[in-house]
């Protein structure tokens, strides 16, 4: 370096060019001498020769092309075949070189599926700010958002939906984009989507099925609220007979995968409470859903959560506040001793002597919620009258009016007293909790 100044300083050409066809510059160049560079160019060198950018981008010399470029290198020089050295430097994946490119004015239009196709979602973030196109279309066809729910990728769909790419879109198969992330349970892209404008109204899945019903089968809380908040009918009803892919969702229960393909009327609190989803539960309670809407064959949202033995599930969809600190009555059955306790905000109010099954009948032991009730009630099993009858989570067996010799003599159910069968019939309401204790 000293030598070329030297040089220079006595009038040597930097621009001279050798019997090789190579300048000063140029050979510099080859081995990556940025110092001599500088001082090449500070002496007037010509920096804009195509080569020399050509070659610091080959050899991927970053300190020679960020140089070059400086000192009114093209970058828009072409390297053949119709190729240009954006492409070049989106093919090997430089963020570095592609940046300086970017910066020094390169056009980013038409280069971003070249960015995506070589997997490089954050070279097709910084070409979208550099203004590359949202909406350009790739060799297939696809746009840029298709790739971005192909990869899941939040930052990259982000950035699309604020460069203008419209977010009511659809993709090559025409079903939309927001359809399509709930379907596939791709709840930041959904969520996205949604947050930039998506349009939910009449909108389903490709296989019919609501965008409702597909966000609580993935359980995409998220989502589910801003469905909710644009109006989505809570007691909708999924097609029948419901989607492999759909019913393949619901993995808790064969007996409601049998109902989602024989059944029809499925509506969104069973789909909840098919995934014993709370949260989604309440907040479809809370938009308007009923407890009461049933299935063509008789399937009630309770019936589902009974056969889980879901206790929150069941309060929930009565009403009731699930927290086990904050249950206004709550009746203990202790087989042992043969005896209902029935508890009012943590304090003993009622006892009663009950009879429960006998041998080959014993009544099971766990937690129940009370589903119906029943001032006279007839036994369809056995054709015998229980009067004030309660039952215990949607099963054959409750708490009833009957015979107590003191000791287990029923069928199963919980036999009372007709002053105790009265008054714990009085007191007591659906949604509350029956714990059956050894």
């Amino acid at each position: 370096t000293a030598m070329a100044e030297l040089l220079l300083s006595h009038g040597a050409d930097p621009n001279l060019v050798g019997q090789d066809k190579k300048t000063p510059l140029s050979i510099a160049s080859e081995a990556g001498d940025v110092d001599l560079m500088q001082v090449l160019i500070d002496a007037g060198a010509d920096a804009r020769q195509p080569e020399l950018i050509r070659t610091a981008l080959r050899s991927r010399d970053l300190p020679s092309f960020h140089l070059l470029l400086n000192s009114g290198a093209d970058p828009e020089t072409s390297m053949g075949k119709g190729k240009k050295l954006l492409d070049e430097a989106i093919t090997c994946g430089s963020l570095s070189m592609t940046r300086l490119l970017l910066e020094s004015g390169a056009d980013p239009k038409g280069h971003l599926w070249a960015a995506l196709g070589a997997g490089d979602e954050t070279l097709g973030e910084m070409l979208l700010f550099y203004g590359a196109s949202a909406s350009e279309k790739g060799p297939d066809g696809r746009l840029p958002i298709d790739f971005a729910l192909e990869t899941d990728s939040k930052t990259l769909m982000e950035a699309l939906l604020e460069d203008g790419a419209i977010p009511n879109g659809k993709g090559s198969d025409g079903e939309y984009w927001v359809a399509r992330a709930i379907r596939e349970g791709n709840a930041s892209a959904a969520e996205t989507l949604i947050d930039h404008g998506a349009c939910l109204d009449g909108i389903a899945a490709a296989d019919g099925h609501s965008l409702l019903g597909w966000a609580i089968a993935h359980g995409m809380q998220g989502v589910i609220q801003r469905l909710i908040d644009q109006g989505a009918d809570v007691r909708a009803r999924e097609p029948s007979p419901a989607s492999d892919a759909f019913t393949a969702a619901f993995t808790r229960s064969k007996t409601f995968r049998w109902h989602l393909q024989s059944d029809s009327k499925i509506n969104p609190l069973m789909l909840a409470a098919a995934q014993g989803d709370t949260k989604t539960a309440k907040l479809l309670i809370d938009a308007g859903a009923q407890k009461g809407d049933y299935s063509k064959r008789y399937l009630w949202p309770v019936n589902i959560a009974a056969w889980h033995g879901d206790v929150a599930m069941m309060q929930i969809i009565f009403g009731r506040d699930p927290d086990p600190d904050r249950q206004p009555r709550r009746v203990i059955i202790d087989l042992s001793s043969q005896k209902a306790t029935l508890y009012e905000d943590g304090r003993v109010a009622y006892s009663t002597r009950v009879s429960t099954g006998k041998s080959g009948y014993r009544t099971p032991s766990g937690v129940y919620v009370i589903t119906d009730k029943h001032r006279h009630h007839t036994s369809s099993l056995y054709d015998a009258s229980m009067p004030y009858f309660m039952r215990l989570s949607c099963a054959a067996f409750g708490l009833h009016q009957g015979y107590v010799p003191g000791y287990p003599a029923s069928h199963g159910c919980i036999r009372v007293p007709e002053s105790g069968a009265r008054h714990l019939f009085g007191v007591c309401e659906v949604g509350d909790v029956v714990e059956i204790r050894q």
